[in-house]
């Protein structure tokens, strides 16, 4: 069985939409509102780290299990959250995940993934591709506290995923940036993406599945890239965004990011990862476009 926490984020969602659809049981522990309904097969309960509580009843919960594999996706993301309240961030992404894991270590948990992100390696300059050998270099402190809870990850035998940008419609009661793109194209509203920042990113559900992939593949790595084979975009992402929804692709306006003044902490222009570890983690060569249908 799965347990996933923050099943109620955008990843989440997915993965139990993934998980449910192939009869796993799944125990969401959800930050909100539940996803999906509780079913025979699907176990919802309200969670927050800050709360011991709630940490008691998803151990209580848990326990009732054998042969539990975790997806933990919690945490303060994106450059400008974390670098606007670091103290915070590194409350919830260190001090308060590392007491999950002791909370779990009485719980029969035979696998654990923790989703970072392609942040901790720094900026792909001169085409360089990061695989997972290389050191982390993480030029902000959202990347440095991701590269910390790798490490508190890696310390309790657990594993890592790294992903890049991912983007897709919303499942949850909160929209994401792919469905303000879409809603604004749809009504003839002009949509400015960059150009000049570059990522391997992959929708949602490809991003789920190669995760859900991973795990049943029982691979020995413990730290392996989850992304498309070539990087794109914010630009071809919006390209993609009217392709989706029906809209003129004239609607998107190619813009610069860099030196924009919209961002507040350090960002990389470039990153790019290496998927060929995932690939022969899972014993399949087939390649991984960035634009799967979602």
């Amino acid at each position: 069985m799965y347990c996933i926490a923050g099943a109620d984020g955008f990843l989440g969602a997915y993965l139990q939409r993934e998980l449910l659809a192939k009869g796993e049981t799944v125990v969401a522990l959800n930050h909100t509102a539940p996803v999906f309904p509780d079913g025979d097969n699907l176990y919802n309960l309200p969670f927050e780290l800050t709360d011991r509580a709630s940490m008691d009843a998803a151990e209580a919960l848990l326990r009732r299990f054998d042969d539990i594999r975790v997806f933990y996706t919690i945490a303060v993301h994106a450059p400008d959250k974390v670098e606007a309240d670091p103290a915070f961030a590194h409350r919830i992404n260190h001090v308060l995940y590392a007491e999950f894991l002791r909370k779990l270590s009485g719980c029969d948990i035979t696998q654990l993934y923790y989703a970072s992100t392609d942040n901790v390696y720094g900026e792909s300059r001169d085409g360089k591709v990061f695989t997972e050998e290389d050191a982390p270099a993480p030029i902000n402190a959202y990347g440095e506290q991701k590269a910390e809870a790798e490490r508190i990850t890696r310390e309790q035998g657990f594993s890592v995923a790294r992903f890049s940008y991912m983007f897709g419609p919303s499942l949850t009661h909160k929209p994401h940036f792919f469905d303000v793109i879409t809603q604004k194209l749809k009504t003839g509203q002009p949509m400015e993406m960059f150009t000049d920042f570059i990522r391997s990113s992959l929708p949602y559900p490809a991003a789920a599945r190669c995760l859900i992939r991973l795990a049943e593949a029982d691979t020995k790595e413990t730290i392996v890239n989850i992304c498309a084979d070539e990087p794109t975009s914010k630009y071809d992402i919006g390209l993609f965004a009217a392709d989706y929804c029906g809209a003129d692709r004239s609607l998107v306006i190619p813009a610069r990011g860099m030196g924009s003044g919209l961002f507040t902490a350090a960002r990389a222009p470039s990153i790019v990862m290496s998927n060929a570890r995932l690939k022969r983690a899972v014993g399949d060569k087939a390649a991984i476009k960035p634009f799967p249908d979602i």
